[in-house]
Protein backbone atom coordinates (compact mmCIF):
# COMPACT_ATOMS: atom_id res chain seq x y z
CA UNK A 1 0.00 0.00 0.00
CA UNK A 2 1.41 3.44 -0.90
CA UNK A 3 2.12 5.84 1.95
CA UNK A 4 -0.45 8.38 3.06
CA UNK A 5 0.17 11.95 1.87
CA UNK A 6 -0.90 15.19 3.51
CA UNK A 7 -1.13 18.40 1.46
CA UNK A 8 -1.69 21.38 3.76
CA UNK A 9 -2.85 24.75 2.44
CA UNK A 10 -2.63 27.70 4.82
CA UNK A 11 -4.39 31.04 4.31
CA UNK A 12 -3.17 33.97 6.41
CA UNK A 13 -4.84 37.37 6.31
CA UNK A 14 -5.10 40.50 8.37
CA UNK A 15 -7.04 43.58 7.36
CA UNK A 16 -4.78 46.50 6.48
CA UNK A 17 -1.75 44.16 6.49
CA UNK A 18 -1.99 41.55 3.75
CA UNK A 19 -2.91 38.09 2.49
CA UNK A 20 -0.73 34.99 2.09
CA UNK A 21 -1.36 31.51 0.74
CA UNK A 22 1.17 28.82 1.62
CA UNK A 23 1.32 25.06 1.14
CA UNK A 24 3.38 22.05 2.07
CA UNK A 25 3.34 18.36 1.24
CA UNK A 26 3.90 16.04 4.20
CA UNK A 27 6.96 17.26 6.12
CA UNK A 28 8.44 19.49 3.41
CA UNK A 29 8.99 23.18 4.19
CA UNK A 30 6.19 25.67 3.60
CA UNK A 31 6.09 27.14 0.08
CA UNK A 32 4.53 30.55 -0.54
CA UNK A 33 2.01 30.46 -3.38
CA UNK A 34 0.84 34.06 -3.04
CA UNK A 35 1.84 36.96 -0.79
CA UNK A 36 0.11 40.32 -1.17
CA UNK A 37 0.82 43.29 1.07
CA UNK A 38 -2.10 45.59 1.79
CA UNK A 39 -1.36 48.79 -0.04
CA UNK A 40 -4.89 50.07 -0.42
CA UNK A 41 -5.38 48.10 -3.64
CA UNK A 42 -6.77 44.84 -2.21
CA UNK A 43 -10.39 45.66 -3.14
CA UNK A 44 -9.39 46.18 -6.77
CA UNK A 45 -7.05 43.16 -6.80
CA UNK A 46 -9.15 40.71 -4.82
CA UNK A 47 -10.83 39.09 -7.84
CA UNK A 48 -7.41 38.18 -9.25
CA UNK A 49 -6.08 37.07 -5.86
CA UNK A 50 -9.10 34.80 -5.45
CA UNK A 51 -8.65 33.37 -8.95
CA UNK A 52 -5.01 32.46 -8.21
CA UNK A 53 -6.06 30.67 -5.01
CA UNK A 54 -8.92 28.84 -6.72
CA UNK A 55 -6.74 27.80 -9.66
CA UNK A 56 -4.06 26.44 -7.31
CA UNK A 57 -6.59 24.52 -5.21
CA UNK A 58 -8.34 23.05 -8.27
CA UNK A 59 -4.99 21.97 -9.72
CA UNK A 60 -4.02 20.28 -6.45
CA UNK A 61 -7.35 18.48 -6.03
CA UNK A 62 -7.21 17.39 -9.69
CA UNK A 63 -3.67 16.04 -9.23
CA UNK A 64 -4.81 14.13 -6.14
CA UNK A 65 -7.80 12.70 -7.99
CA UNK A 66 -5.63 11.62 -10.91
CA UNK A 67 -3.19 9.93 -8.53
CA UNK A 68 -6.00 8.11 -6.74
CA UNK A 69 -7.46 6.87 -10.05
CA UNK A 70 -4.17 5.18 -10.98
CA UNK A 71 -4.33 1.43 -10.70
Amino acid sequence: MPPQKIQTIKLIWQNNVGFTMETKLDETPWITILDVDENGEIPELWENIQKVCEKYFIRKITDIGNEMKEV
